[in-house]
Order: structure tokens, then sequence, then C-alpha cells
């Protein structure tokens, strides 16, 4: 089994409504074409968050079925607008048992909720699978299940919109048997779609 994570298209950011409600921005259109011009999704089961931004970005990859929504996919829960997000999502890495912010969830929490829905998903999915989230969650699941090479941080300020990395199927038994040592890799499959542009924040 081969496991793509996606992170979703660019956003609108609109500080007057909730984060998990805000839009895709029309002027990452063509980086999400070219994201689904890829071959890796084919046969590939497409499952999603519920927020907005991720369940758009996978209904425009040409998956196999319709996109699986899944709550414990959403992005690390958060407060409403902070002018000072940067430094709240470093102090969200640096500081993983704490919340950054008021109403924010902790690294660690966030990292538990994907985790067990990652293995559920797979433990019902026969052959390869996507999963469409978000940066934060993303980001600190993958830091704790395979070698990025980079600090957590580092990884979430290079992270694209959209942006798609793969696990082998080794990998996947890996994470899945708790080998910690040796960990999976990942690889970047946005490079080959020509996906160079965007932005970790938000």
């Amino acid at each position: 089994m081969t496991l793509l994570l996606v992170r979703h298209a660019l956003t609108r950011q609109e500080p007057g409504r909730p984060v998990a409600e805000w839009d895709l921005d029309p002027s990452g259109e063509a980086a999400m074409v070219a994201l689904a011009q890829l071959p890796v999704w084919s046969g590939t089961r497409l499952f999603a968050s519920t927020e907005d931004k991720a369940v758009r970005t996978a209904l425009a990859l040409p998956g196999d079925g319709p996109v699986t929504r899944v709550a414990d996919l959403g992005e690390i829960r958060r407060g409403g607008w902070t002018d000072d997000y940067a430094r709240r999502a470093a102090d969200h890495f640096i500081h993983p048992m704490r919340p950054s912010a008021p109403g924010w969830e902790t690294a660690d929490d966030g990292f538990r909720r994907f985790d067990a829905a990652m293995r559920r998903i797979v433990a019902a999915t026969p052959g390869p699978l996507a999963v469409v989230s978000h940066g934060l969650v993303l980001t600190g699941w993958l830091s704790r299940i395979a070698d990025l090479d980079r600090t957590d941080l580092d990884f979430w300020r290079e992270l694209r919109f959209p942006d798609a990395f793969l696990l082998s199927t080794e990998g996947v038994a890996r994470w899945l048997g708790g080998d910690t040592d040796r960990r999976p890799t990942v690889t970047r499959v946005t490079d080959a779609a020509g996906v160079t542009g965007g932005s970790a924040e938000r």
C-alpha cells in the first residue's frame, strides 16, 4: 500500500471568518490543476478533512471513487485570528505539550488524533490511498513517524500550496509496526508537477 499526504491548495485569508470556513483562492487553481495531472492518483482512494479547502482540493484530484470526509483529519484546532500567527505556529512545534495560544490544540494532542484517524483509514482501505489535510497537523504527524531530514518547523515553513508527499509501501509498514530504528522517508511528488510557490502561513 502506498500513501499520499496532501496539503490543501492556496486559501483566501478572511480574518472575519473562522479559519475552517476559508475558501480556496482562485490564484492557486493552476497549481492545483498541475498537481491533479500527475499519474500518482490512478486507482487511489481519496480521504479529506471536513474543512471546505481540503474537500475541494480532494475533489480536484482524479482518484478512485468519492472523497471520504473524516473530521479527525482536520487542522490543529485554533482560536480566532491572530496577527502573530508565524510565532504561534513556531511555539506549537517548540512546545508540543502546551497550547501556543488560547484555544489552540497542542501538537501532542493533534498528533494522537490524526494518527488514530490514519490507522483507522489504513486498516479499512486496501490499495493506495491519499489523505488531504492541513499544514500544521501534517507536519506534526510526519515529523514523528518519518525521517524528514529537517526540523518540523523548517518543514512546515517550506510547505507549498498545494503540496504532496509519498510514503512507500515499506514506509507504511514501518509506521504501522512502530519501527523507530528505521523511520521511513517521504518523497515530495509536487516537484514533478512544477508546484514551487506558496507559503506555510495559515
